[in-house]
């Protein structure tokens, strides 16, 4: 069936740093997962696929339907995903910056992204944060509900819908 996932998170690479301490990962809570919210990695190549359109506050609602975008510490972003970024929150996606937001273009060629950047922090679906252990909440205070909700916090929720119905697999990764 096609996967649902609850949360976009953006990161425009995907260079891991991984060295004799082990991984640098891209992405550092278990908040989300810990509240029931399941989540994928995006990035600019992914938004500007035909399918990443808002239909009622959901991105890519006949696929993979994600009903919120969080963006964490990127200090840069190609001018093309602010112009999407807006489009989104315009259509109701909740975006959540996480930290530091987008002050600089990504590449040399892209236009100035001050303006747009400005309207998109001001969008009523837009909110900044600065700790990410605060993540599900504000996705919770926006109306971003997941899919799965449990009060078991070592499981994995997993979203899947095929011929018109809809399949929930729990994973128990501890004890």
């Amino acid at each position: 069936g096609t996967p649902k996932v609850d949360v976009a998170i953006y990161h425009h690479s995907y260079y891991e740093t991984i060295d004799f301490w082990g991984p640098e990962k891209i992405f550092t809570t278990e908040s989300l997962e810990q509240n029931g919210y399941s989540y994928d990695f995006v990035d600019p190549a992914t938004l500007s696929l035909s399918n990443m359109t808002v239909t009622d506050g959901i991105l890519d609602a006949e696929g993979t339907a994600y009903k919120a975008l969080i963006l964490k510490d990127e200090t840069d972003l190609p001018s093309e995903t602010v112009v999407l970024l807006n489009q989104y929150a315009e259509n109701g996606l909740k975006i959540v910056f996480i930290g530091e937001t987008a002050s600089e273009r990504s590449y040399l060629n892209d236009e100035d992204i001050t303006d747009g950047m400005q309207t998109l922090l001001a969008n009523e679906n837009t909110t900044v944060i600065e700790d990410i252990d605060e993540i599900a909440e504000t996705l919770k205070d926006m109306g971003v509900i997941p899919d799965a909700s449990y009060e078991n916090e070592t499981l994995l929720a997993n979203h899947r819908s095929a011929d018109g119905m809809d399949y929930y697999f729990l994973y128990n990764y501890g004890n």
